[in-house]
């Protein structure tokens, strides 16, 4: 939640003072893929729930499943949303 928070802030603060969009080859490692890594780790919590395991978690671990399956999800969403309007955003630049 704080990423999204972050990020819309961020992208508001392009919005008003275009002056501040970073412009170059760095903008692309530091507000687009630096950024993904967090969220693509969280994603990764979601691959023992899309195996075999899937239903002893879901019977014997029902809170880690829950949380895995709504974070990661998530996740996963933002990810791609996240993306999308950084690159929007700096595409007006």
């Amino acid at each position: 939640m704080a990423d999204v928070v972050a990020t819309l802030r961020l992208l508001r603060r392009w919005r008003l003072d275009p002056e501040h969009r970073p412009s170059g080859g760095r903008k692309w490692w530091l507000h687009i893929l630096l950024p993904l890594i967090p969220n693509l780790l969280v994603v990764l919590t979601l691959i023992p729930m899309l195996g075999k395991t899937r239903g002893y978690l879901m019977l014997y671990m029902p809170d880690y499943s829950w949380i895995a399956l709504v974070c990661g999800s998530f996740a996963g969403i933002w990810t791609f949303l996240r993306t999308g309007l950084v690159l929007r955003a700096l595409k007006k630049s």
